[in-house]
């Protein structure tokens, strides 16, 4: 008998052999890239980039890479934000860097997951008073009820907060301007760093308040 591997064209004194190419299926979670990386955050407060560039934005974002791969993650806060940590496969590193190791197994795909935490920018606005007055703050035209003085003199307030300072005379008084961070009749600033004013009122005293203490003998 004749063999004739790969034709199609035998007659009957023929046996047809036919040529096969035999694939193995690729396993799901092999070597080749099938693991992703995902980036979990609110946009508006920080970015993450990866060193490799396959990951760079502000919100939520992934790439795929290889089992165990260290991928290098850069944390860069917004404006008026600063960075705290991070969440997830990275949450004992505390610098804005971190390395990522891509973890699963060669049975299901699993997401490695990383969060860079971000804290809005603290300030400290103190006021102080000169004379028989009170001051009361605002942001944004809103009382805020942080700063009360006399009484609650120190408020934290974030980057790019818009305050204004109410001052109110005491009774039979007048208010004669601002000093420090603000001078004049007016004090309102937008929030960038530290601040410190002092109001100064005009009119008689706050009255004296008389102590008495009595020794028993």
């Amino acid at each position: 008998d004749i063999i004739r591997a790969g034709t199609n064209n035998c007659d009957s004194n023929c046996r047809y052999t036919a040529s096969t190419t035999t694939s193995t299926p690729k396993k799901q979670g092999d070597q080749t890239g099938d693991y992703p990386l995902e980036i979990k955050q609110p946009g508006s407060v920080g970015s993450v980039k990866s060193d490799d560039g396959k990951i760079d934005c502000g919100g939520t974002c992934k790439a795929n890479y290889r089992n165990g791969a260290e991928v290098l993650l850069t944390a860069t806060p917004a404006k008026g934000y600063s960075f705290v940590g991070w969440a997830g496969q990275c949450t004992f590193e505390k610098t804005p860097t971190c390395k990522a190791v891509v973890e699963g197994s060669r049975f299901v795909v699993s997401t490695t997951t990383v969060r860079a935490i971000f804290a809005p920018v603290l300030n400290t606005v103190k006021v102080s008073i000169i004379g028989n007055g009170a001051v009361k703050s605002r942001v944004s035209d809103y009382e805020d009820f942080k700063i009360n003085c006399p009484g609650y003199c120190v408020g934290a307030y974030r980057t790019g907060d818009v305050m204004t300072m109410e001052a109110i005379p005491g009774a039979e008084g007048s208010f004669e301007g601002w000093e420090g961070d603000c001078s004049g009749p007016y004090c309102g600033f937008t929030v960038k760093l530290d601040k410190s004013v002092t109001a100064k009122f005009k009119g008689p005293p706050p009255p004296t308040i008389l102590s008495i203490y009595m020794k028993g003998g």
